[in-house]
Parts: C-alpha cells; structure tokens; sequence
C-alpha cells in the first residue's frame, strides 16, 4: 500500500501542513469546486485546508 502525502493546504489555526492521509470527508460545492475536511496533526482541529477554513 502506497501513503499518499501530498500537502492539501494549510491549518488555518496553527500553520501546520495538512496531508491527505488526514481527511476526513471530501465534497463538491454546488459550484462544483472540490472540498474536505480534515483533521490537523499538530492542534487537532478539524478544517479545511482547501479553502482555508475552520469548522
């Protein structure tokens, strides 16, 4: 099994690089752009480091 690494944004609480081994849900907005949310490794906050927003 190959990890998938790579970076989707940043934490907007605290900076850290989010990967994508931390999502935990993936979406589509009505516009259709791609969205997720995530966990971040380093404060434990959920957001979403696509758009750079905190739950």
């Amino acid at each position: 099994m190959t990890a998938n690494n790579a970076v989707l944004g940043g934490c907007p609480q605290c900076g850290h690089d989010i990967r994508e081994a931390w999502v935990m849900i993936e979406y589509e907005t009505t516009e259709g752009d791609a969205g997720a949310w995530a966990e971040c490794p380093n404060c434990e906050t959920i957001v979403d480091p696509i758009h750079n927003k905190p739950e």
